[in-house]
């Protein structure tokens, strides 16, 4: 297979990843929308001050990850997994947050 034929093919793979990889990212953010909601409703309710900055700096840090997923290109494959393996990561982290101030 000449180099082109290949390229092609790996762009093919790469972009069928990268829009499972978003779908799935995307799942994983609304659900963090969702728990997020749940711990404004908290703060609002108990009148916790400290549960309101916090939801708010999660949601800043959820529309950044939102942003920077939707952004997502697929690049070089090493810096392809590199990306995709930082975006879910600070994801993951992104709802450990949410889960710690929910309790």
């Amino acid at each position: 297979m000449d180099v082109a034929l290949e390229r092609m093919a790996y762009l093919a793979r790469s972009k069928k990843d990268l829009e499972k990889f978003k779908n799935e990212m995307s799942i994983k953010l609304e659900a963090a929308e969702k728990r997020l909601e749940e711990l404004r409703t908290q703060a609002i309710e108990k009148g916790d001050e400290v549960k309101k900055k916090t939801a708010q700096e999660i949601e800043e840090e959820r529309a950044t990850l939102d942003r920077d997923l939707k952004a997502l290109k697929v690049e070089t494959k090493k810096n392809w997994q590199s990306i995709k393996k930082g975006l879910a990561t600070s994801i993951d982290r992104l709802n450990e947050k949410i889960q710690k101030a929910l309790n």
